[in-house]
């Protein structure tokens, strides 16, 4: 049976192979407990005379309404105190701002060390790789001979898959004779999104088969011998698409066990198409949109796909359901 261990109970726990540790850390969080700290597993980015460690939100912690990536805050600590790095939205009548509060703590903790001016200090980003430079700094500094160790990790993409199908129609010009064109398809998606570089962006990739119903009219002039008759005759056809959609995915929600998760995405899906008894192949590439969401562990989606860029070009509209397969535990050690 799994058992769950808090920062109560452990200094740290790590992933084998990832390079990936976290330590025990007291951290503000204006969001539950504006003047108290609350004690959590921070990841390590420096450790050394002076560590710093970074601690991701949950989604009701966070302050990030217009500034997209405020989902997270940085912890110092220096000798055996803990200090929050974090930055607030502010709004009011005339407008919206930021309060980085996080460079006056900067400036309070780092003022003993004459190599790093105020002007650096003033203006650091609140970003991985400015804040671990300015430690690893600031350690060589104040303590030359103890060592100041930048943690590198590799983090690993978040990827769901599964199979998924769904119900498509296609829309042609008024010029072509097409009529009740709607088909079925089955297929399989790759949902990939790099945690180090956006929560909110991920890749889609996918691959389905597309079986589309239609029917066709046609004239039909026959002769008789003394005079020309014409017939109008709807025949029944069948028409194969094999697909491959890719397309940028925009997640609305950055929780990654949320029970509601929605998206919107733009992309191509290439198709190669071919009639019954494989008579003409085509290529055709689509230019795609779409939109749906994870809901627990499936997917509902649609989407339409248009030929080209005119809005008269012929469009396939689809709608789907898919499965996102579970994902196997990783190796852990603990501390």
């Amino acid at each position: 049976m799994a058992r769950y261990f808090g920062p109560e109970e452990l200094e740290g726990f790590g992933f084998e192979g990832s390079g990936l540790h976290f330590a025990r850390v007291k951290v503000m969080i204006r969001a539950l407990a504006p003047a108290d700290k609350v004690t959590r597993f921070a990841k390590k980015l420096v450790s050394g005379h002076t560590s710093l460690y970074k601690l991701q939100l949950q989604e009701h912690e966070q302050s990030a309404s217009f500034l997209t990536d405020n989902t997270h805050v940085y912890v110092v600590k220096k000798d055996t105190s803990f200090f929050t790095l974090a930055q607030y939205e502010l709004t009011a009548a005339n407008g919206r701002g930021v309060d980085k509060r996080y460079l006056g703590m900067l400036t309070f903790l780092l003022k003993d060390c004459p190599a790093i001016p105020a002007s650096v200090l003033a203006t650091v980003p609140f970003q991985d790789a400015p804040l671990v430079q300015l430690l690893q700094k600031y350690n060589t500094c104040l303590d030359p001979a103890s060592p100041s160790v930048e943690h590198h990790y590799t983090v690993a993409s978040q990827v769901k898959k599964g199979p998924e199908m769904g119900y498509a129609m296609l829309y042609t010009a008024s010029d072509i004779p097409f009529r009740n064109t709607n088909g079925y398809w089955a297929g399989f998606f790759w949902d990939v999104t790099k945690p180090d570089l956006s929560q909110r962006i991920s890749s889609r990739l996918g691959i389905n088969f597309l079986l589309m119903n239609y029917e066709r009219q046609q004239e039909i002039i026959s002769y008789d011998g003394s005079f020309h008759k014409r017939e109008q005759v709807t025949e029944k056809d069948q028409a194969y698409f094999l697909r491959i959609p890719f397309a940028v995915q925009v997640n609305l929600r950055q929780v990654p066990k949320a029970a509601f998760s929605p998206f919107l995405n733009l992309g191509i899906t290439p198709q190669v198409s071919f009639i019954r008894n494989l008579e003409r192949f085509d290529y055709l590439p689509f230019l795609h949109l779409g939109a749906g969401a994870y809901v627990r562990q499936y997917k509902v989606s649609v989407s339409v796909e248009n030929y080209g860029i005119s809005p008269k070009a012929d469009k396939i509209f689809s709608m789907g359901v898919g499965y996102v397969l579970k994902k196997r535990n990783q190796a852990m050690t603990t501390q």
